[in-house]
């Protein structure tokens, strides 16, 4: 889930479209315009990209975004993207950002650098991506803002490991977890489940799969005390849910994923039983039953042979990428694809 960045995204936009017009070239601006604003196209992208830059130019046209922003924004656009060229693109931009005036107000600085954080991860470039995560974990401190630093610290344990750095970036990861375990919160709760969750995919990538079990089933539980007494979570942040609803499609999500990671772990171990168990939570859930859902939980049908639910979820995540096959998920997917057609 991405909300919390759209929302700081949605502050950003909010301080700016103070001082980015009203009038184009001296021309009053007509009621049609209001249809191309930044908050529209940051409606509509995650539906409709393409619309969404369209927007984004026409604001730029009409005088309700200024170059700075409208770059950012179709950064932020772009950083969505699988297709290594439109990452490419965003790294860009949101380098040349970083050159600019426009990064010297820290909240702007900040989106900035979550954005590269975002973007270099997705491109595996992951030097990158640690100096951009030690920047933004830096600001944030700068500015009092520790839950969002060790946020960062947390990516920052990842990267490490991606770069074969293992003890210490397991290390940080738990120096996150500990800081943030127990404190009542929304946003240090969150922090900590994010954490949590970054440390479970650590461990996998590890082969440290015995440790991700009981790792998995603390983060149930850590879930399930939010959802009971979330009244007690207070803050000012803007975490904080705004109705019961919310809670529970925020407390659905994470126990899916948790529950996906135990039916992984188990299957990985030779459990069957217990696999079979989490994955039939697993599948019942919105997310479990989502296109994305379905994907990330492929490699656990392929470990218990079900290779025909998994050759059917490939087949339409490639049909989604078109002809973008130069990347990670790809070459997974042709691994398992591997498996299955030996067995």
């Amino acid at each position: 889930m991405r909300k919390a960045q759209h929302i700081v995204l949605y502050i950003v936009i909010s301080v700016l479209a103070v001082g980015c017009g009203g009038r184009e070239n001296g021309r009053a601006l007509q009621q049609s315009d209001t249809l191309y604003t930044a908050e529209v196209a940051m409606e509509v992208f995650n539906q409709d990209p393409g619309r969404a830059l369209v927007i984004i130019d026409s604001a730029l046209l009409v005088g309700n975004v200024d170059d700075d922003l409208a770059t950012m924004l179709k950064a932020k656009i772009y950083s969505q993207s699988n297709k290594a060229q439109q990452l490419d693109t965003a790294q860009q931009m949101l380098e040349g950002l970083m050159e600019s005036d426009f990064v010297k107000d820290p909240d702007k600085r900040e989106v900035v650098l979550d954005l590269l954080v975002s973007t270099t991860r997705l491109r595996d470039d992951y030097e990158q991506c640690l100096r951009w995560a030690t920047e933004k974990a830096d600001l944030c401190r700068e500015q009092g803002n520790k839950t969002e630093a060790l946020r960062t610290e947390a990516e920052i344990g990842v990267i490490l490991v991606e770069l074969g750095e293992e003890k210490e970036g397991v290390e940080r990861l738990n120096g996150v977890i500990a800081s943030l375990e127990g404190q009542r919160g929304t946003d240090e709760t969150d922090a900590c489940i994010i954490a949590i969750r970054r440390k479970i995919l650590v461990l996998k990538k590890l082969d440290r799969i015995d440790e991700v079990i009981p790792l998995a089933k603390h983060l149930i539980e850590i879930i399930g005390d939010y959802r009971e007494h979330y009244e007690q979570y207070t803050d000012n942040s803007y975490r904080m849910p705004t109705d019961k609803e919310e809670v529970e499609g925020y407390c659905d999500y994470y126990t899916a994923q948790a529950n996906g990671y135990l039916a992984y772990a188990y299957a990985a171990l030779g459990d069957t039983k217990q696999a079979g168990h989490y994955l039939k939570i697993y599948e019942k859930s919105d997310y479990g039953s989502s296109l994305y859902g379905r994907e990330n939980i492929a490699p656990t049908w392929c470990l218990l042979g079900n290779y025909d639910k998994m050759l059917a979820t490939y087949d339409e995540v490639t049909a989604q990428m078109g002809d973008d096959t130069v990347n990670l998920d790809y070459a997974k997917m042709l691994r398992d694809r591997a498996i299955a057609a030996k067995a």
